[in-house]
């Protein structure tokens, strides 16, 4: 009896801890990821602040209203956080331009904020799902609470007229980088005449908003020696900080480069009044997002033959862009504008266009969906910029082509940017049950399910890039027929066609991929 109650406790014990580890299994199961990626402007100013306004490093505050976590992360540093109830998590992120190495925080002084949002906050909310990667893309706007300082002087010691008591005109205007609007209520003009004929002027500007500020300056002859045409002009940019006691201080030297005759040199300003008909900007592909790395190209709607054109990239002259249409690579994400300066007989206009850039992924890194970047459409050719190869093959695999195998689907190609349209006709033939094609679509991975089996060019691309799959000299299937009864299948060695049954000889395996 004794012993027969010592076996029962056993047994009880036994269940117990099998009911709790599956508990624990169960309960990492419903929890969520969070991954962090940062987007970041790139610096255009050419006059700085005297405080570095490159990030060094942010802190991270996540609040699920329930349960708050705080991160110090050092920049180019991932961040995943895993084990996260699921549900609405608010985030909000400050960067610093330092950080310690010995207590691993962030130091020196605040730099970069996430937007304002319309209630006043300064945070975003992500949905953690439960067993899925969340990513959290953030663009990070400089720091615009308090105010900052700009010193500006004129040098014209080194140009070459005769400036006896010259006309100086000097027009700084605020501009939002992130919408691409000017702000008229940060907008400061001065014109004068330099009495002493000195070489230099300095204006210092006290309690500017943090932010971008376009310089214009306009130095004009005033004398009777044949200069009174000529004139000397300049556009600048200047970055104005929060919290910087020494302030933003820049130099602008006037030299006969910058020598102009009889009217402005033209650029996009508020002075354009006169509307040219039809005038707009557009960017020339239906990818609706951009990559830093890839060439981005962007189209005028205006023409004539009388027409003159000029780009800017953030408000910079792009040099020899002064074409109907534009291409560009950006080399850093963040947000930035693109404006076209159009010139028609005596009426100048212009048009901007605001995009939001992320960084680029190379060949070979760890995609969106948690695999491997094999192929990068660096031309602009495609609707999408990546294709990105699952991390495993299908757990069904080596598996048949199709249940129907003695029937053409019509229709599959063998080129990029195929493989989801035959994917899509192969699970569309009549009588279709099972397939690799309907294999690869029910595949999930980080929360993705956009997955398709890839055509035979994309096959071989795969290959060719992905260097765990070519090791293996596993034959995989594409999507691309090569008869009413064969189907063709790539290898790192070898090109061929298999029955749609498969093989009794090969095993023949599947690997999803998808386009982002």
């Amino acid at each position: 009896m004794r012993q027969n109650r010592i076996l029962h406790l056993l047994l009880i014990f036994s269940s117990l801890v099998l009911l709790f580890s599956g508990c624990a299994d169960y309960g990492s199961q419903t929890l969520g990821t969070l991954e962090f990626r940062f987007l970041r402007s790139a610096q255009k100013a050419v006059y700085s602040p005297s405080i570095a306004l490159d990030i060094a490093s942010y802190q991270i505050v996540l609040d699920s209203g329930t349960e708050t976590k705080t991160y110090a992360l050092q920049t180019q540093t991932a961040l995943v956080v895993e084990g996260l109830i699921p549900g609405l998590w608010s985030i909000a992120v400050t960067a610093y331009n330092g950080w310690d190495a010995d207590t691993s925080q962030v130091s020196g002084q605040r730099v970069a904020t996430l937007p304002k949002q319309a209630d006043g906050t300064r945070s975003v909310q992500y949905n953690v799902k439960r067993g899925q990667v969340t990513t959290a893309n953030l663009s990070l706007v400089p720091l615009n609470e308090g105010t900052g300082s700009l010193t500006l002087t004129i040098d014209w010691s080194q140009s070459s007229l005769i400036l006896e008591n010259p006309r100086l005109e000097i027009d700084i205007r605020g501009y939002n980088e992130h919408s691409g609007f000017y702000d008229e209520n940060s907008s400061y003009s001065q014109s004068l005449v330099v009495e002493d004929a000195s070489d230099t002027y300095t204006t210092t500007l006290q309690n500017l908003v943090p932010g971008w500020y376009e310089i214009q300056t306009r130095l004009i002859a005033q004398n009777t020696e044949g200069d009174a045409n000529l004139f000397y002009q300049s556009i600048d940019f200047a970055r104005v900080a929060a919290e910087d006691t020494q302030g933003t201080i820049g130099t602008l030297p006037i030299t006969d480069e910058m020598l102009a005759t009889g009217t402005i040199d033209w650029v996009f300003t508020e002075d354009m009044e006169q509307a040219l008909q039809g005038l707009a900007l557009s960017r020339d592909t239906s990818d609706n997002v951009l990559y830093t790395g890839i060439t981005q190209k962007f189209s005028c709607s205006y023409e004539s033959p009388t027409a003159s054109y000029q780009w800017y990239v953030d408000g910079i002259p792009v040099a020899d862009a002064d074409e109907k249409t534009f291409s560009h690579v950006f080399t850093e994400g963040g947000t930035s504008r693109v404006l076209v300066a159009v010139k028609d007989g005596s009426v100048i206009n212009g048009a901007e266009l605001t995009v939001e850039v992320l960084p680029g992924y190379e060949i070979g890194s760890t995609g969106q969906a948690g695999g491997v970047i094999f192929f990068c459409d660096t031309d602009d050719i495609y609707e999408w910029t990546y294709l990105e190869a699952a991390p495993q093959d299908l757990i069904e695999s080596p598996m048949p082509w199709s249940n129907i195998q003695n029937e053409l689907v019509h229709g599959t190609l063998d080129a990029i940017g195929t493989g989801a349209a035959n994917t899509a006709k192969i699970i569309d033939q009549e009588g279709h049950i099972s397939s690799a094609a309907l294999a690869c679509t029910l595949y999930s991975n980080a929360g993705y399910e956009d997955w398709f089996l890839p055509s035979i060019e994309e096959l071989k691309l795969l290959i060719e890039n992905n260097e765990e799959i070519a090791q293996t000299e596993q034959l995989y299937w594409s999507s691309t027929e090569g008869s009413y009864r064969t189907a063709k299948v790539k290898s790192s060695l070898r090109s061929l066609s298999f029955n749609k049954g498969g093989s009794s000889n090969y095993d023949i395996y599947v690997r999803p991929i998808r386009s982002f």
